[in-house]
């Protein structure tokens, strides 16, 4: 599980921060995906209800000060450089900050994938996704946030203000899947347990290989790409020494 602070919902206009209004223009014009990801930029301006953008230009008119020292900064950080800047991050006034968190799931046997009768444009069935919270995933995150508001309070370095009285309940409201989707031939030492072995070889054959991350047994708080590119190399490392040990298979591979 990770947390981290983060600003205020930029998309609504009464933060009265020029830069955060700014960085909403920003994104939510047709520049905007040019300097986000498509999910990322739906995720920071799409509101419930409109956002009046005038009340967004009002922000960046009183404070076009900072505003404007932003949009040159960052927008060269963000555009120029080779190694990017990832985000931004505001001082709030009022000295206090949202906190946002990830956090894993435990395997849970009741989230499963079936086919649906819908197909996409090849003509392949989509997948019907029934993913659940279990009663151990809702405590976990309770008890690590209790943790971190015992922690700060003891050090007296701050506090968490939760925004319900149930916070079971308001897990549960906030549960959404990420969008790093992982499972479906999870890994396993025994074919009851599984689909592929730790070679990433379907459980009964040796010439049947799953590189993806619907190997991974569990998915983790975070990105899965960088561990499913190690899998990868580490499956053609291992699919080199098979060629150099069964000569007989290199054979019979199509040039």
């Amino acid at each position: 599980m990770a947390a981290w602070l983060i600003n205020p919902e930029i998309a609504d206009p009464s933060h009265r921060s020029g830069v955060l209004s700014f960085a909403y223009l920003a994104l939510s014009s047709p520049l905007g995906r040019h300097v986000a990801s498509e999910t990322l930029r739906r995720s920071v301006t799409t509101r419930s209800s409109p956002t009046p953008r005038r009340e967004h230009v009002r922000n960046v008119v009183r404070d076009i000060g900072p505003a404007g020292r932003f949009a040159v900064s960052f927008g060269y950080r963000r555009l120029v450089p080779r190694r990017r800047a990832p985000g931004f991050s505001v001082y709030s006034d009022a000295n206090t900050y949202r906190l946002n968190y990830h956090a894993e799931q435990v395997p849970n046997p009741d989230s499963r994938v079936t086919l649906a009768e819908q197909t996409d444009e090849l003509g392949v069935p989509r997948l019907r996704i029934d993913l659940r919270l279990s009663g151990q995933d809702v405590d976990s995150i309770v008890r690590a946030h209790r943790h971190w508001d015992a922690y700060l309070r003891r050090h007296d370095r701050g506090r968490l203000e939760f925004l319900s009285d149930d916070l079971e309940a308001s897990v549960r409201e906030q549960f959404v899947a990420g969008t790093h989707q992982v499972g479906t031939t999870r890994m396993s030492g025994r074919p009851e347990d599984g689909v592929v072995g730790p070679d990433l070889a379907v459980h009964g054959f040796d010439d049947l290989y799953v590189a993806s991350s619907s190997a991974f047994p569990t998915s983790g708080q975070a990105n899965s790409t960088f561990t499913l590119v190690a899998f990868a190399v580490r499956l053609a490392d291992h699919l080199r020494g098979e060629l150099v040990r069964r000569p007989a298979l290199a054979k019979s591979i199509p040039s």
